[in-house]
Protein backbone atom coordinates (compact mmCIF):
# COMPACT_ATOMS: atom_id res chain seq x y z
CA UNK A 1 0.00 0.00 0.00
CA UNK A 2 1.45 3.49 -0.86
CA UNK A 3 2.74 5.98 1.75
CA UNK A 4 -0.24 7.50 3.57
CA UNK A 5 0.79 11.03 2.49
CA UNK A 6 0.10 9.91 -1.20
CA UNK A 7 -3.06 10.61 -3.17
CA UNK A 8 -5.05 8.84 -5.86
CA UNK A 9 -5.60 11.41 -7.36
CA UNK A 10 -1.85 12.06 -8.65
CA UNK A 11 -0.38 9.73 -10.98
CA UNK A 12 2.96 8.00 -9.30
CA UNK A 13 5.48 7.04 -11.97
CA UNK A 14 7.78 3.89 -11.63
CA UNK A 15 10.67 4.38 -14.31
CA UNK A 16 12.52 1.14 -15.37
CA UNK A 17 15.65 0.92 -17.44
CA UNK A 18 16.66 -1.98 -17.63
CA UNK A 19 15.34 -5.87 -17.40
CA UNK A 20 17.65 -6.78 -14.53
CA UNK A 21 17.05 -3.63 -12.18
CA UNK A 22 13.13 -4.34 -12.82
CA UNK A 23 13.07 -8.21 -12.37
CA UNK A 24 15.24 -7.16 -8.88
CA UNK A 25 13.20 -3.87 -7.84
CA UNK A 26 9.39 -5.47 -8.65
CA UNK A 27 9.33 -8.06 -5.71
CA UNK A 28 9.85 -4.81 -3.63
CA UNK A 29 7.12 -2.18 -5.29
CA UNK A 30 4.48 -5.09 -5.10
CA UNK A 31 4.61 -5.10 -1.56
CA UNK A 32 4.05 -0.66 -1.62
CA UNK A 33 2.30 0.29 -5.06
CA UNK A 34 -0.57 -1.78 -6.73
CA UNK A 35 1.13 -1.92 -10.05
CA UNK A 36 -0.91 -1.93 -13.21
CA UNK A 37 -1.19 -5.27 -15.08
CA UNK A 38 -1.16 -6.10 -18.78
CA UNK A 39 -4.60 -4.85 -20.00
CA UNK A 40 -5.68 -3.16 -16.76
CA UNK A 41 -7.16 0.76 -16.83
CA UNK A 42 -5.00 3.86 -16.43
CA UNK A 43 -4.41 3.76 -12.59
CA UNK A 44 -2.92 6.02 -10.14
CA UNK A 45 0.89 4.03 -10.91
CA UNK A 46 1.82 4.38 -14.34
CA UNK A 47 4.88 2.48 -15.71
CA UNK A 48 7.54 4.25 -18.02
CA UNK A 49 10.09 2.20 -19.52
CA UNK A 50 13.20 3.31 -21.17
CA UNK A 51 14.32 1.38 -24.27
CA UNK A 52 12.34 -1.43 -25.89
CA UNK A 53 14.25 -4.47 -24.55
CA UNK A 54 12.90 -3.25 -21.36
CA UNK A 55 9.26 -2.63 -22.25
CA UNK A 56 9.09 -6.01 -23.64
CA UNK A 57 10.56 -7.43 -20.16
CA UNK A 58 8.02 -5.74 -18.61
CA UNK A 59 5.27 -7.26 -20.58
CA UNK A 60 6.21 -10.46 -21.22
CA UNK A 61 7.71 -11.64 -18.31
CA UNK A 62 6.41 -9.61 -15.29
CA UNK A 63 3.26 -9.27 -17.53
CA UNK A 64 3.14 -5.41 -16.04
CA UNK A 65 1.22 -2.29 -18.35
CA UNK A 66 3.55 -0.34 -19.91
CA UNK A 67 2.62 3.63 -20.07
CA UNK A 68 5.01 4.91 -21.92
CA UNK A 69 7.78 3.83 -23.83
CA UNK A 70 10.55 6.88 -24.03
CA UNK A 71 11.71 7.40 -27.34
CA UNK A 72 15.42 8.09 -26.88
CA UNK A 73 17.45 7.14 -23.71
CA UNK A 74 17.68 10.66 -22.38
CA UNK A 75 16.00 12.39 -19.51
CA UNK A 76 14.31 14.70 -21.92
CA UNK A 77 12.98 12.24 -23.78
CA UNK A 78 11.40 10.44 -21.34
CA UNK A 79 9.83 13.78 -19.48
CA UNK A 80 7.94 14.69 -23.09
CA UNK A 81 6.69 11.04 -23.36
CA UNK A 82 5.13 11.34 -19.86
CA UNK A 83 4.40 14.81 -20.22
CA UNK A 84 2.29 13.63 -23.37
CA UNK A 85 0.58 10.77 -21.35
CA UNK A 86 -0.50 13.18 -18.73
CA UNK A 87 -1.82 15.64 -20.70
CA UNK A 88 -6.03 15.03 -20.79
CA UNK A 89 -7.94 13.86 -23.93
CA UNK A 90 -9.59 16.55 -25.97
Amino acid sequence: MPHKSWTADKAWWIVFFAPSAAEFVTPILRQHFSLPENGSAKSSTCIAAIGPTTSIFLKETLKLRVDVLSPKPSAEALTEAIKAFDQPES
